[in-house]
C-alpha cells in the first residue's frame, strides 16, 4: 500500500528518537526543487494571462519550468512531491488537466454569469447573486446523481467522462448570447442549471476514471492531486477569462468612444472607459446620456459573448484531453495479468 507514498509516509517510527531522527530526515529529504519550479510554473502561468494579454517571454519560462520539474523529479529528487508511478500514467495526468479544464470553466460560470446580467440585463445585485442557487444546486445533484444511477465499479467511464464534458461545452456555448442579452431570464436560469447538472456528473466521471488509471497503491495520492488539479481551475479560469473579458471590453469601449469622437479620445470619455471598466452598474446609470449607455451596453454584451465562447473552448479542449486518457489502463491489465499468473 505505502509502494507510491513519500517515504516520509510510508516508515512509521516507533521510538522517540527515531521519530526525531525522522523528522530530520524528511525535512532533509524533501523535495524543495520540485516544489519550487512547480509553483513557479504556475505563478508564471498566472502572470502571462492576469492584464489581459498574452505574454510570450512568460509563456516560455512557464515551459522550461514545467521540463525543468519533470526532469527534477525522475532524475534528481529521492522522494519525488508526485510519485513517479503518477508522473509516468498517461491516463492519471490528462485526467488532471482535463479537471483544471472543466473547474476553470464552471468558474468562468460561476463568477461572470452575475456580472454579465448586473451590466447587460440592468438586474439588481440581489437578483444576479441569487442566479447562482440553481446553478450551484445542479452541480451537486449532477455529481450525486451520476453516482447513485450509474458508478457502480472501479471501472473505466471514459465514453460518460466525454460526454459530460462536451455537454458542458454546449451549454457553455449557449450561454454565449443569453449572456448578452439574447432570450429570457427564464432560459439563462435553465441553461447554467443545465451546465451545473453536467459539470457535477463529470467531475464524478472523471474523478472514478482517473482512479481506474491508478495503481492501487497509488490512489490516494492520485485523488489528491485531482483535487488539486481542481483547485487550480479557479485561479487558471479567472485568469483566461478576465483577460479574455477586460480585452475585449476595454477594446470595444475605446474603439465606439473614437468614433463618437471622431478618432480623437476625449479626457472624459478616456475617464468613462475606466469607471466602466470597474463598474457594471454605471451602465444603466442616469450619469450616461443616451448615446454612452448605448456604447456601454454594446461592449458588455460582446465581451459576455467572447467571455463564454472561450469557456466553450477550454471545455471542448478538456474533453480532447479526457479522450486522450483511453479507456485501458495499464495498471488494470497488470493487475489482470498478475491475476491470471496466480491462478
Amino acid at each position: 500500500m505505502y509502494a507510491c507514498l513519500p517515504l516520509s509516509l510510508s516508515e512509521p517510527s516507533t521510538h522517540d528518537d527515531d521519530d526525531a531522527l525522522s523528522t530530520r530526515q524528511k525535512v532533509a529529504n524533501l523535495d524543495y526543487a520540485g516544489a519550487i519550479l512547480l509553483t513557479s510554473s504556475i505563478i508564471l502561468f498566472l502572470w502571462a494571462l492576469a492584464d489581459g494579454s498574452f505574454h510570450p517571454v512568460l509563456l516560455t519560462l512557464c515551459v522550461i519550468a514545467v521540463l525543468s520539474f519533470v526532469l527534477v523529479e525522475f532524475r534528481f529528487a529521492s522522494d519525488p512531491i508526485i510519485p513517479l508511478t503518477i508522473l509516468s500514467s498517461r491516463g492519471v495526468l490528462l485526467s488532471c488537466f482535463a479537471q483544471t479544464g472543466i473547474m476553470s470553466a464552471r468558474w468562468l460560470v460561476l463568477f461572470f454569469v452575475p456580472l454579465t446580467a448586473l451590466a447587460v440585463r440592468g438586474l439588481s445585485t440581489s437578483t444576479v447573486g441569487a442566479l447562482l442557487i440553481p446553478t450551484n444546486i445542479g452541480f451537486g445533484v449532477g455529481g450525486v446523481l451520476a453516482g447513485w444511477l450509474h458508478i457502480r465499479a472501479a471501472t473505466s467511464y471514459w465514453s460518460s467522462c466525454v460526454l459530460t464534458v462536451l455537454l458542458a461545452a454546449g451549454t457553455l456555448l449557449a450561454l454565449s448570447p443569453l449572456s448578452s442579452g439574447v432570450g429570457s431570464l427564464p432560459l439563462l436560469i435553465a441553461t447554467i442549471t443545465l451546465n451545473g447538472i453536467v459539470e457535477g456528473a463529470s467531475v464524478s466521471y472523471t474523478a472514478n476514471h482517473a482512479l481506474f488509471h491508478a495503481v492501487p497503491s497509488a490512489q490516494i495520492v492520485t485523488s489528491s492531486l485531482m483535487t488539486t488539479f481542481r483547485a487550480f481551475g479557479g485561479s487558471v479560469g479567472m485568469a483566461l477569462g478576465g483577460s479574455v473579458f477586460s480585452g475585449t471590453l476595454r477594446a470595444a469601449l475605446t474603439d465606439a468612444f473614437l468614433r463618437l469622437d471622431d478618432g480623437c479620445l476625449s479626457i472624459e470619455h478616456a475617464r468613462l472607459v475606466e469607471r466602466l471598466m470597474g463598474s457594471q452598474t454605471l451602465v444603466w446609470s442616469s450619469e450616461l446620456d443616451s448615446t454612452e449607455h448605448t456604447v456601454a451596453l454594446a461592449g458588455y454584451q460582446e465581451a459576455a459573448r467572447n467571455v463564454f465562447l472561450a469557456a466553450a473552448v477550454i471545455a471542448a479542449a478538456s474533453a480532447v484531453i479526457q479522450a486522450g486518457t483511453g479507456w485501458r489502463s495499464k495498471a488494470a491489465v497488470a493487475c489482470q495479468v498478475d491475476e491470471e499468473e496466480d491462478g
